[in-house]
């Protein structure tokens, strides 16, 4: 009898551990765990030996019993990296990947997990899209911000704006930015004038130029003339330009740039205007033209007056003149005629 209780025991427990991500971790590699660890293995560009993933299989189900399926599958999009930080900070990495929306944010997460978990709580989930764009390197470009003491988040925010292709051109700019109000400026302008004014600032060697020598205001001012009369541009700069001769903390030579941006802007802006307000100009000018023509129309229209003197025939108004009779009164006359002749010849009778 006791032999049987100890069978069913024995059974009930096997049947118990086998059931849930808690059996899982007691049966180690599963023929699950086995394609999904394939999979992590694969997007984390390691070996997929029989060793590598029974040892991955074995980092997944942990994974998933300490924290749930989903943060064990994320790896197929992080790679095993994943889960092996997981396991490694626990719930701070957790948190963090569970913001992450893009396999490109998730990997980032599992593979510069120091700068994540550093930067992501303290400036949001900016920090996971835009390092995402770029390329990984988002410790040096928020190292960057406040080096250059821009705001961060707001300069994060701006940065995700722009396509993949654009990033990783600009966080190299801001690196080597030659100040604070440089940085300022060349990201304001490149929000302002997007991939055409990057184009004209690292094109035809530029990019070179700056790499080598370091970014300056006046080649951003040089790409923005390139780049044509932006309204946008000439706003962002002239407002850069104004905050710098406000700031008593200014340097001689950053003032003396800002004034020839300010000389600079000015001619365009004017130009801008001009071409804004010249149709809306021209719309005016034909309707006040129309209406003088008109005014002038009926101004000098001949019109009868009350008191102006009446023709006259031989100097006779003509209602004083005598009316003409008709053709049928001129038939009638005589005929009227002989009927009163008639009668006064039988009254002589």
């Amino acid at each position: 009898m006791k032999k049987i209780l100890l069978i069913c025991l024995t059974l009930l427990v096997a049947m118990t551990l086998t059931a849930g991500p808690a059996g899982l971790v007691i049966k180690g590699v599963t023929r699950g765990w086995d394609e999904l660890a394939e999979m992590c293995l694969k997007v984390s560009g390691r070996s997929t030996s029989k060793a590598s993933v029974e040892a991955a299989s074995k980092t997944l189900a942990e994974t998933a019993a300490k924290y749930g399926d989903d943060v064990a599958r994320a790896a197929t999009k992080g790679g095993i990296e994943v889960a092996e930080q997981a396991l490694r900070h626990g719930d701070d990495f957790v948190n963090v990947l569970r913001r992450a929306s893009s396999p490109a944010a998730i990997r980032l997460a599992a593979t510069h997990t120091d700068d994540v978990l550093r930067f992501v709580p303290r400036y949001g989930d900016d920090v996971l899209r835009v390092g995402a764009k770029a390329q990984g390197q988002i410790g040096p470009l928020v190292r960057t911000l406040e080096a250059k003491k821009l705001p961060v988040k707001d300069s994060l925010k701006m940065l995700d704006a722009l396509n993949a292709e654009e990033l990783p051109r600009v966080v190299g700019a801001l690196e080597r930015a030659n100040s604070p109000r440089t940085a300022q400026l060349f990201l304001d302008t490149a929000k302002a004038g997007g991939s055409k004014f990057l184009d004209k600032l690292f094109g035809a060697g530029g990019g070179t130029v700056i790499m080598t020598t370091g970014l300056s205001v006046a080649a951003i001012t040089a790409a923005v003339r390139l780049t044509g009369e932006n309204k946008e541009l000439i706003e962002s700069q002239t407002k850069w330009a104004q905050s710098v001769l406000a700031d008593p903390n200014a340097t001689q030579e950053e003032k003396e740039v800002a004034q020839e941006v300010l000389l600079q802007t000015g001619a365009t802006s004017e130009s801008i205007v001009v071409k804004t307000m010249k149709a809306p100009l021209l719309i005016i000018a034909s309707a006040v033209g129309l209406l003088i023509i008109l005014w002038g129309m009926f101004r000098f229209l001949p019109r009868k007056r009350k008191d102006a003197p009446q023709a006259t025939i031989d100097g006779v108004p003509p209602d004083k003149m005598p009316q003409q009779a008709s053709p049928m009164q001129t038939l009638q006359e005589p005929l009227v005629q002989t009927s009163a002749s008639k009668n006064q010849s039988e009254h002589n009778a």
